[in-house]
């Protein structure tokens, strides 16, 4: 393949009242995932046919819903499965599985109940073969940046039940990135740190 014939299509055009967008992430084989700086969620349509209003602005989208008005910011990190929707708007976690994306509880997720909780990374599992775990979040207490940073994972394919899992990680370990792995022998899931560190977890 020639880079040099790629060629790019432009899929969508937001209202400005939406914002920029700061996130996108594949949904489905048809549609892709748009999160925007006014802490918006939109669901483009790939190859679809694109009505025009104006010059500016093109509408192949539908808008997913935030329930409630119970946080600010934009959209800092998307992931999916394609069922699964988790964001991160502002300085909580969103979930949904059909519908209106939820702020999960601090009941069920207690970094929701932090102010202070700043998210890194963000990863949802896409390997059918072992969905043990279904995604899994990275925080950084902003208030104490020296302090280990916490990893959550949940094992709900609807993300309504989570757990802290940073236990046999350095003290003070900073990290940067999660992410599964699509082995299919077994479930991994990877971390990296600021300290030039790779960790592995299985399941």
């Amino acid at each position: 393949m020639n880079p040099q014939a790629l060629e790019w299509t432009e899929l969508a055009r937001l209202p400005l009242l939406l914002g920029d967008v700061t996130r996108v992430e594949p949904y489905s084989p048809s549609q892709v995932l748009a999160g925007t700086s006014e802490g918006r969620l939109a669901i483009v349509t790939v190859g679809g046919t694109i009505p025009w209003t104006t010059a500016a602005v093109r509408y192949p989208f539908e808008e997913i819903e935030f329930a409630g008005m119970d946080a600010s910011g934009g959209i800092d990190g998307i992931a999916t499965n394609g069922k699964l929707v988790v964001a991160i708007r502002g300085n909580a976690l969103y979930v949904s599985s059909g519908g209106k994306m939820q702020r999960l509880p601090a009941t069920v997720f207690p970094p929701n109940g932090r102010g202070d909780a700043k998210f890194a990374a963000i990863a949802i599992n896409r390997n059918p073969a072992f969905l043990r775990l279904s995604c899994a979040v990275v925080i950084r207490d902003a208030g104490r940046p020296d302090q280990l940073s916490e990893v959550w994972v949940s094992n709900s394919p609807i993300g309504a039940v989570w757990h802290k899992v940073s236990a046999g990680l350095p003290v003070a370990a900073r990290l940067s990135e999660v992410a599964f792995s699509n082995n299919p022998r077994f479930g991994e899931l990877f971390l990296s740190t600021y300290g030039r560190g790779v960790w592995r977890t299985m399941f």
